[in-house]
């Protein structure tokens, strides 16, 4: 997750809070390593240069400077990422791993290109298939989540709700303007068939940009991880009661530890819409930082598509792709 607006209200450096939130949980931790970068089909600083043109430099964290005396760097090298001298901006590796951060996340698919296979690299291929796979441990993922506040908190409230669904008389529609929203072969160029990737984005939650979340329409809920929430700046004590369990977590039914109103931010420019979104909060394992379920999904009247790996809204300007 990244810093967006540093104009918002002070919850504090929500990267640092995270932080020591995982030092208290897990004890100290390490960047993401990566021994192998996304091949990609420009060098690396032209990827930054397109993502000072479009606007997208929020998504960067600034880096540290950089060690040693500046007297002492070569003068002939200078990179546009650090701002300083001393090596190259297609060398910078915290430039490299940070755009690779982005690629996982879904950005610069158009950038991504077919990966090289070597000699090396076929010979250990070869060498790993004459042994037994090793069992790798993933994080669980949440499939399918149903209950939630999203048709009241109590019996009463859930009556009342099924009364008006029955109610017909005089019944006026919002009038929204409307687009077709379709998918063809042109959403495609970018994705690698075949594939049964789930739909995984990065989007503005409370003027903070926070990656790995999942839009599932098969959750009735919109869900945010407890670590997630802390990050933001907010407490526990900030939280709403929310007597309503939720079912989905490893099978089991969970009481969530309660729910939150925060603005979600779709798209830039023209093409921007903002909505508050009620959050249930859960203190449990996760594969994402947030699940987008069916309320924001219809509120923001989008339809995901997990082929296409793009999900497509609505606006009074037309119909815009995340």
């Amino acid at each position: 997750m990244e810093k967006a607006d540093p104009k918002s209200k002070d919850k504090g450096s929500f990267s640092s809070d995270r932080a020591e939130y995982r030092r208290a949980e897990n004890g100290p931790t390490k960047s993401r390593p990566y021994e192998r970068f996304t091949p990609t089909t420009i060098p690396i600083s032209e990827i930054l240069t397109n993502i000072e043109e479009s606007g997208m430099e929020k998504l960067l964290k600034r880096p540290e400077k950089l060690r040693g005396a500046p007297e002492r760097r070569s003068k002939d090298k200078y990179c546009r990422f650090h701002r300083e001298h001393g090596h190259n901006t297609s060398d910078c590796w915290e430039l490299k791993r940070q755009v690779e951060d982005l690629t996982q996340d879904g950005y610069f698919k158009k950038f991504v290109g077919k990966p090289r296979t070597n000699s090396a690299e076929k010979k250990e291929e070869r060498k790993r298939s004459r042994t037994p796979p090793r069992r790798i441990d993933r994080p669980a993922v949440i499939n399918t989540i149903f209950g939630g506040p999203s048709g009241g908190q109590s019996g009463q409230k859930r009556k009342e709700l099924a009364r008006a669904a029955r109610c017909e008389v005089c019944i006026i529609r919002e009038q929204r303007p409307t687009c077709p929203i379709t998918f063809d072969s042109a959403d495609l160029e970018e994705v690698h068939l075949p594939h049964n990737d789930a739909l995984v984005i990065a989007r503005l939650i409370d003027h903070v940009v926070v990656r790995r979340v999942l839009v599932d329409g098969g959750a009735s809920a919109n869900i945010l991880s407890l670590p997630t929430y802390l990050a933001l700046g907010w407490t526990r004590s900030q939280l709403k009661k929310s007597p309503t369990p939720l079912v989905g977590f490893s099978g089991e039914s969970v009481t969530p530890q309660g729910c939150i109103d925060l603005q979600v931010t779709f798209g830039q420019d023209k093409t921007q819409v903002t909505q508050m979104a009620e959050f249930v909060v859960i203190d449990g394992r996760s594969a994402y930082n947030a699940i987008f379920g069916r309320p924001i999904i219809h509120s923001f009247r989008a339809v995901p598509s997990t082929l296409h790996q793009v999900l497509k809204y609505s606006t009074p300007n037309g119909v815009n792709t995340v």
